[in-house]
């Protein structure tokens, strides 16, 4: 995991950087708000992961259930 990644998930498996989400929230109650987000956001790429979508657009469509900024930003990040 990059330092710069808040999470990832792979076969199973989910893991939260949850130095730097502390590092970012700075309260407990922003962390825990934090934490459970990113969570959810890898557990959906857990349970999509046998669908074998393109990354992109697995990417949009967890950000589009959770509520989550989708932009021409990040589809640029997300398509190098």
């Amino acid at each position: 995991m990059k330092d710069s990644d808040y999470g990832w998930s792979e076969k199973g498996v989910i893991a939260i950087n949850i130095e730097r989400i502390w590092k970012e929230a700075r309260k407990e109650n922003k962390f825990i708000d934090e934490f459970t987000k990113t969570y959810a956001h890898e557990l959906l790429h857990t349970l999509l992961e046998d669908l074998e979508l393109p990354e992109l657009a697995e990417e949009e469509t967890i950000r589009a259930i959770l509520g989550e900024t989708w932009d021409s930003k990040l589809e640029l990040a997300y398509s190098e």
